[in-house]
């Protein structure tokens, strides 16, 4: 969710940007305000595709290097529903 919010920071950034007259004192400057909100948005994908999984302690969303699904619904590694909690299931389930 935070990757998503994120997302559309950077992009507002941007928008709002090119929006301002290029008289404007800012419009040179836009260099400066878009590393900021891309950096959040680095650090809040990397954060959401290591987090781990309360059942099994693997990543989520990461079954390797290259291989994220950050629409899974499941745990990649044990099938935990997203949204669960762990001891609420049955054993062995």
């Amino acid at each position: 969710m935070v990757e998503f919010a994120a997302l559309g920071t950077w992009l507002a950034t941007f928008i709002l940007i090119f929006a301002v007259p290029a008289t404007h004192v800012l419009r040179p400057f836009w260099w400066a305000l878009a590393p900021g909100p891309f950096l959040w948005l680095l650090i809040a994908n990397y954060r959401s595709t290591k987090w781990r999984c309360p059942r099994c302690g693997e990543p989520f969303f990461r079954r390797g290097f290259l291989r994220t699904d950050i629409w899974a619904q499941e745990c990649v590694h044990c099938g935990l529903p997203k949204w669960t909690d762990p001891s609420s299931l049955p054993r062995g389930a």
